[in-house]
């Protein structure tokens, strides 16, 4: 009975292999990794591991992982030197189009590759029934639809992407080859001409809407196991739109609804589905400027020097008092040279920093190794070879576990113990701080003048380091001091002050150019009594350590005041 078994699969794989090389129009030379490649992990199941003699138990994963690279960078280098003047954010969007999942997931149903996916019927029956109700809404379909109604398999892209880093390892690592098979696949290629012709529904909703300086909210809702996204425009229901799958695909269709409805009445040119708008180039981020005027409640000017890729920003400050005016200038602040001085003072590996990496550093890394490939006449196994050893140190699994990432340990940790985490954001005016509670109870606090991200990132590095001292865990053997700002401040006081007080009131007096603040706090005693304490400043930005300029006062009867 198993040798028929084993008969009937050898003629079944046989037959596959056929039909997907003729599907492919190539012909490979190692048969296993186009047998790998179709294989989803669901074959190997118990029942089934004896019937597999002589077959190693791999599935189309590791392909996937490759394939998903080499097409992405088969398809860049082709966009690049087809297209000599689109910027990188145009380049970066028609290469989504074109290897993106949905994209991917219509490759493999037009071609039909869906009915060759080896899962020997332990496939679960949710996801078959997601292929097929997939396949059929794409056999209804134009030959180019970028934002579908339901949503893409992922098996589906994974099956394209392993069947293309398949082809890739049997053509000897030979990408250009590779290319010439897939472009074919591929078509129709989507063009910036198609891009413009089908923006994104919901990006479009809001730019239009925008124009006629009306209000958009899209609100999710749920009917049962229906995700539900509602329109409103202007606070008046436009139109909804639904999905049994993702929210995303509800707003997306509501998107699409609300747009089909406008077109009747908005003075626009939705109704010809010419999204074509385009963005100033020229624009610049003078809200930014505003909100700190608005903030600080002061005229603040800000001077930036020097070319993009290392620009320095000087700060000048222009503060009114009773009796006259007050400037400050302050120090130029390069957030390349900050980095910089941060990444000298670390080891040799850190995978999770306390500051925010610029981009602009990353970029030219990206652009030098981008200028050797070209420069090397596309030969990728020569660019590993150099870059190879710039990248050193290269990060392994060792490293992996031994940083792992901050916030997730933080949370699986305290789940072992079954407790719970809380990481509470908030400002110090223009410090981004966030406090971790376990169970409830304060226990550490990070900051960062950059991004809301880093400070919880450094809180949960400083949090990890307390529970090391008391959870009976294994935190204690992890090194979580990697990045830490070693001036870190103990902004979890603030926080405790806040929670500690029952009630807290602020008072604005005072005209625009010299602005008041009181702050009036009750705190109730165990007795039942309450005490007050009252503070009163000229602007609402400045720390306590600076209130000597202003004349600052505290009053607090019938107690001394409490610093903090």
């Amino acid at each position: 009975m198993d040798s028929l078994l084993s008969m009937e699969e050898e003629e079944e794989k046989s037959a596959t292999i056929v039909a997907v090389e003729k599907i492919l129009s190539y012909s490979f030379k190692d048969k296993a990794l186009l047998v790998e490649a179709l294989t989803h992990p669901a074959y190997y199941n118990n029942k089934n591991k004896n019937n597999n003699k002589g077959e190693s138990f791999r599935s189309y994963q590791r392909l996937e992982f490759v394939g998903d690279v080499v097409l992405g960078l088969a398809v860049s280098k082709y966009l690049y030197l087809e297209h000599h003047s689109l910027g990188p954010g145009q380049l970066t969007d028609l290469r989504s189009a074109n290897v993106g999942n949905d994209k991917l997931a219509r490759v493999a149903v037009r071609l039909g590759l869906h009915r060759y996916i080896r899962h020997n019927n332990n496939l679960d029956a949710t996801l078959l029934d997601e292929v097929q109700e997939f396949a059929d809404e794409v056999s209804q379909e134009g030959d180019i639809v970028l934002h579908g109604s339901i949503k893409a398999p992922k098996v589906l892209a994974d099956i394209v992407e392993s069947l293309a880093a398949a082809i890739y390892f049997d053509l000897n690592f030979d990408l250009q080859k590779l290319w010439m098979i897939f472009r074919d696949l591929l078509k129709p290629i989507v063009t910036l001409e198609v891009l413009q012709q089908q923006p994104h529904p919901i990006d479009t909703l809001y730019k239009q809407c925008a124009k006629q300086g009306r209000e958009v909210a899209i609100k999710p809702w749920r009917d049962g196991a229906k995700n539900i996204a509602s329109v409103y425009v202007d606070g008046v229901f436009v139109a909804s739109g639904s999905s049994s799958q993702l929210m995303d695909i509800a707003r997306l269709n509501a998107a699409k609804q609300a747009l089909l409805e406008l077109a009747k009445s908005m003075p626009t040119n939705i109704g010809r589905l010419d999204f074509s708008f385009g963005l100033n180039k020229s624009l610049k981020i003078e809200g930014a400027m505003q909100k700190l005027r608005e903030f600080c409640q002061k005229k603040s000017i800000v001077k930036a020097e020097g070319p993009p890729h290392a620009k320095k920003y000087v700060y000048l400050v222009q503060i009114e008092n009773a009796d006259g005016g007050l400037s400050m200038e302050g120090e130029e602040k390069s957030k390349v040279q900050e980095f910089a001085d941060e990444v000298s003072q670390e080891g040799d590996i850190v995978l999770h920093g306390s500051i925010k990496a610029p981009k602009v550093l990353a970029d030219i890394v990206e652009s030098l190794a981008a200028a050797i490939y070209f420069d090397l006449n596309f030969d990728l196994q020569k660019l590993r070879v150099i870059f190879r050893d710039l990248l050193k140190p290269i990060v392994t699994l060792e490293v992996l576990q031994q940083q792992p990432h901050p916030i997730d340990t933080l949370y699986k940790q305290c789940a072992k113990q079954g407790r719970e985490v809380a990481i509470k954001p908030w400002r110090d005016w223009a410090k981004n701080i966030a406090s971790v509670y376990v169970d409830g109870v304060f226990v550490a606090s990070g900051s960062s003048n950059q991004l809301m991200d880093i400070a919880r990132l450094n809180a949960a590095k400083q949090a990890l380091l307390e529970l090391a001292k008391s959870m009976p865990t294994n935190i204690g053997r992890l090194d979580f001091s990697f990045g830490l700002n070693k001036s870190l401040e103990i902004e979890g006081a603030k926080q405790k002050l806040q929670e500690f007080c029952k009630k807290s009131i602020v008072k604005a007096e005072g005209p625009p150019h010299a602005k008041k603040y009181v702050c009036l706090v009750q705190i109730e005693n165990a007795d039942g009594t309450v005490d007050c304490l009252w503070r009163e400043k000229k602007s609402q930005n400045m720390k306590v350590k600076e209130f000597k300029s202003w004349d600052s006062k505290w009053k607090c009867p019938p107690k001394e005041p409490i610093q903090y």
